[in-house]
């Protein structure tokens, strides 16, 4: 596959982009009354708005074509054939399989494993070694095994939820307090780890499960030990029984996992059917991604803007800001979903790419944001798009709340399109700063599965684009192997 210079259409996209530099956003809307409306598109529980990216109708277009000319249609198809398009590592990656009401027999049993297990302890039905019904999840896991499985708690936890508490660093501040505040008598562990050797992660395990053992001995202990991994041989070893281990399969990564047993966790938070919901809504935003044609495709368009703005207009970062406490998790999964998977500089061909990749994804929540770096979106000297989430429909009956929430978002992508010129320079800034808004009827569990399955495809259409391979990450290898080194070193 061609790099992007040497993509036909590419050199029409540059000449284009002349044409649309010095055009403001407020030209836009006031050249077009309909812009909103041929800039925005529905799916599902999701409404996307990118009327307010610098863009032209024109624009996508020619990107489309780009895309096509990366021959986008046939490695699609193979990322849904579940084909080993995993190069480096020779694997296929099938996470899609995991979300499908057609799965295969295998990956079905697991699902319902998982979900029995999920809702016996949301009944308190699950006794520890010494009788005591178990009230507490321990959720030890690192990256790919702890991002989702947090993002889908805070998000939609509800009040059969156990007491679940993440422990993804090594730090041991974290694990001194739940060890301080817990009955181990009470608490499971869940050790998440997709190899089951995760050196943080089993030491923070070790750690814990000693904390049990210490109570009542080692054999009563590992029956406090539930294993979320890919390697049930070596979960067994260690000394989980059988009946305690949820495994999934190597061709689930580990940013990709979260609809497999590593979300036993979220199983539990927020129960089976409503897990399942989260499954129908990713399913149907892969059935989108698949059918639609490109620019009528929510996570084609998404990628192709984010091309458009890291490629040819140079804008190397991109804030989010969901506004929703609920969603505070989320610039954390984006994060690794797309810096680890695109923050590549070799293409799958094994050659130096001679253009910009992922872009620094960074975020909060959107009205503490507005208090904290957001100044710098409107008067700083780079310019930064933004991605804006809002939820139409409120879990509360807070409605004031709500009412100055999304008044805060939208006025902000307004601030954002249109600026303001006053004779003081200083209170003054240009607008023209592009921005994207998402908008969730509620926050459900099948807007929520639409959402991430969303930015899967949107990652995924861009790693065609850009000739990348999204599913591996041997970059973050290197420094784990001299930590193992100094570690040997000092002992």
């Amino acid at each position: 596959m061609a790099q992007l210079t040497q993509i036909p259409v590419w050199r029409e996209i540059i000449q284009h982009a002349d044409s649309v530099r010095g055009v403001h956003l407020q030209q836009s809307f006031a050249g077009n009354p309909n812009r909103f409306d041929e800039m925005s598109i529905g799916q599902g529980a999701l409404f996307l708005d990118y009327s307010k990216q610098c863009v032209m109708r024109e624009t996508l277009g020619l990107l489309a074509q780009a895309l096509e000319q990366q021959d986008f249609a046939s490695q699609r198809a193979a990322l849904f054939a579940g084909d080993a398009i995993n190069k480096s590592e020779g694997r296929a990656a099938r996470h899609i399989a995991l979300r499908s009401s057609n799965a295969d027999a295998e990956v079905a049993q697991a699902l319902q494993k998982s979900l029995a297990f999920a809702e016996k302890l949301r009944a308190r039905q699950v006794m520890g070694a010494t009788g005591k019904p178990i009230k507490h999840i321990i959720h030890i896991g690192i990256g790919g095994s702890d991002l989702g499985p947090q993002l889908l708690v805070h998000a939609l936890a509800d009040a059969k939820a156990p007491n679940i508490i993440f422990i993804r660093n090594v730090d041991g501040g974290p694990i001194a307090q739940a060890m301080a505040q817990l009955d181990p008598e009470e608490t499971l562990l869940f050790i998440a780890s997709k190899t089951f050797t995760t050196a943080e992660t089993m030491l923070n395990a070790d750690t814990l499960l000693g904390w049990i053992t210490a109570v009542m001995g080692r054999e009563k202990a590992l029956q406090h030990v539930v294993a979320l991994t890919a390697a049930p041989d070596i979960a067994k070893a260690y000394g989980v029984a059988d009946e305690c281990i949820f495994r999934f399969w190597d061709w689930v990564g580990g940013r990709f996992s979260i609809w497999s047993s590593i979300g036993l966790s979220a199983m539990a938070a927020m129960g089976a059917q409503r897990f399942t919901e989260f499954l129908r809504g990713g399913e149907a935003m892969d059935t989108h991604f698949y059918n639609a044609p490109l620019l009528q495709n929510m996570p084609v368009l998404l990628a192709l803007l984010s091309i458009w703005n890291i490629n040819v207009l140079g804008y190397q970062a991109r804030a989010v800001l969901p506004y929703a406490e609920s969603l505070s998790e989320w610039p954390s999964y984006l994060q690794q979903l797309e810096m680890e998977s695109l923050g590549k500089s070799v293409d799958r061909d094994g050659k130096a790419v001679d253009y910009a990749t992922a872009p620094v994804v960074f975020g909060m929540t959107g009205t503490p944001a507005q208090h904290a770096f957001m100044q710098a979106l409107h008067q700083g000297t780079q310019i930064i798009p933004a991605e804006i989430i809002l939820i139409k429909n409120p879990a509360h009956a807070l409605a004031a709340h709500h009412r100055m929430l999304n008044a805060n978002g939208l006025a902000q992508a307004q601030a954002l399109q249109q600026g303001k010129q006053v004779d003081d320079k200083q209170k003054s800034f240009s607008g023209n700063r592009p921005s994207s808004t998402i908008m969730m009827d509620e926050l459900s569990p099948f807007a929520l599965g639409q959402l991430l399955v969303l930015y899967e495809h949107k990652v995924f259409t861009e790693s065609v684009m850009w000739n990348l391979n999204p599913f591996d990450q041997w970059g973050v290898e290197l420094g784990k192997t001299l930590a193992a080194a100094r570690l040997k070193k000092d002992s």
